[in-house]
């Protein structure tokens, strides 16, 4: 049976409708998709840049305290100079004695000045490679939210492009006139939505619809949501305060040891490289052991100490690839 050119028009402008519905719908789907992927990685980013404030915050503490600690060491250096000069000039019955110790007393200070002067050092390299990674941070931070802006605009252009209207319904039979009938025209494919042009883009260049991530596993929402706990617990707090250590330090058998930083609050953060297999970390009196598995040989992990209640205190550790995008 051989159908009316009228209804191979209708089924042909149904197709078209229907494909163009459907491609609609696809868009919107991918561009909601990649809008919560990037909302969530600028809240993740915002996370980020909280605790580098913090640890900028503290590090700028430290290294005053010590430049103080470093000019207090020249002072010492300075005084023990002068009792050996003095020594030296004295024609009293001890003075070789007090030659002796006055010497002692300079070899103490030049060892105390070397170290002070290293930790100086430490921390403002420290302090330096903190303002670059924050820079870094709050320009990836900036780009996050172009796109966010430039979805929500795309989801928006989506919502207002009107769809193929559905066609009319076929007559169950054909209408005849005396009059001869004219060929149907040939069915024209309606246009497709143009996707919207961004502003980062080129005039000639189009943007396509981002594919949605990979949903972030297990271990990656356990270590954002860590770090947020952090970023709320050190919001604000004073770092330059009452700490429940004045230095404390991470240690690892391997032979690495870190300062873990204080940000506030009874919170301590650090970083820390770990070699496979099972490793020995030791915070004071206190050692945890942690497997690390062959894949992630050589990687830095992220160590978070809750000192607040000092004889329990809250040990977090987690590889800090977890936190990257």
């Amino acid at each position: 049976m051989m159908l009316s050119r009228r209804t191979v028009s209708f089924c042909l402008a149904f197709v078209v409708s229907l494909t163009s519905q459907l491609t609609l719908a696809n868009t919107k789907a991918e561009l909601t998709a990649a809008l919560n992927n990037t909302q969530a990685k600028l809240e993740n980013k915002e996370t980020g840049i909280e605790t580098l404030e913090s640890r900028l915050s503290s590090y700028s503490n430290r290294q005053a305290d010590a430049q103080e600690k470093l000019d207090k060491a020249k002072a010492e250096l300075a005084a023990a100079q002068e009792e050996l000069a003095q020594a030296k000039a004295s024609t009293d019955e001890g003075a070789a004695v007090q030659q002796e110790l006055a010497q002692k007393k300079i070899e103490l200070a030049l060892n105390g000045l070397e170290s002070r002067k290293k930790r100086l050092e430490s921390t403002s390299e420290k302090l330096a490679s903190l303002s670059k990674e924050l820079k870094t941070a709050q320009a990836d931070h900036q780009s996050l939210k172009i796109k966010v802006a430039t979805l929500e605009t795309q989801i928006a252009a989506v919502k207002n492009t009107p769809s193929a209207p559905a066609p009319k319904t076929a007559p169950t039979k054909p209408v005849y006139t005396a009059a001869p009938v004219a060929p149907a025209p040939a069915p024209i494919a309606l246009k497709e939505p143009e996707p919207v042009v961004t502003a980062a883009a080129t005039p000639a260049t189009q943007s396509t619809p981002a594919k949605p991530d990979t949903p972030l596993t297990a271990q990656e929402l356990s270590a954002r949501k860590e770090m947020k706990t952090l970023a709320t617990k050190t919001k604000g707090a004073d770092t330059s305060g009452y700490r429940q250590y004045a230095e404390l330090y991470i240690e690892a058998n391997n032979g690495e040891k870190e300062e873990l930083e204080f940000l506030g609050n009874g919170q301590y953060y650090g970083e820390i490289k770990l070699t496979s297999d099972s490793n020995k970390l030791k915070i004071r009196n206190r050692t945890f052991k942690v497997n690390v598995p062959d894949d992630q040989n050589g990687s830095v992990f992220v160590v978070i100490y809750d000192a607040t209640n000092r004889p329990k205190p809250r040990f977090v550790i987690f590889n800090k690839n977890l936190l990257e995008d």
